[in-house]
């Protein structure tokens, strides 16, 4: 290979590093109530905010069938990112007892937006009441921006 070719390929290859590294940056991060570790990637992009690093805990949970026959469960997340969270969601999986899944709820803290440290209650609902009697277990699930 002559050395022009050699140039023009190094400098290709410079051009398409640096336009990934300017463009690249995502960011995610989810909570599995008994999993531990949260995933998440900063973004190298000025504008966008760093994302909080730690999880928002599910402190209590307790589920029971209600006054109209819904399945309910009521519970206490907490803020451990150590910076304010938005949007603060959980979501719930019904189990029947052959580990089917039967139903899929999602709620939100009240208030949904936390400081560090701060404390929250939820109420998540399963809609079906016809399968009320068919929930074995549940599992709950936090996310945030």
């Amino acid at each position: 290979m002559n050395i022009k070719k050699y140039i023009v390929l190094l400098t290709g290859i410079a051009l398409l590093v640096a336009f990934m590294s300017a463009c690249s940056g995502t960011e995610s991060s989810s909570t599995t109530t008994g999993a531990t570790g949260t995933s998440s990637s900063k973004s190298q992009t000025p504008a966008a905010p760093a994302k909080p690093v730690g999880k928002v805990d599910i402190l209590s949970q307790t589920g029971a069938i209600n006054d109209i026959s819904m399945y309910e469960i009521n519970g206490e997340v907490q803020n451990n990112t150590g910076a304010k969270v938005t949007f603060v969601s959980i979501s719930a999986t019904f189990y029947n007892s052959a580990g089917a899944v039967i139903d899929t709820a999602t709620t939100y803290s009240d208030p949904t937006d936390l400081e560090p440290g701060a404390k929250a209650p939820f109420k998540v609902l399963s809609a079906k009441s016809d399968i009320s009697g068919q929930i074995a277990r549940f599992n709950l699930v936090t996310s945030h921006n």
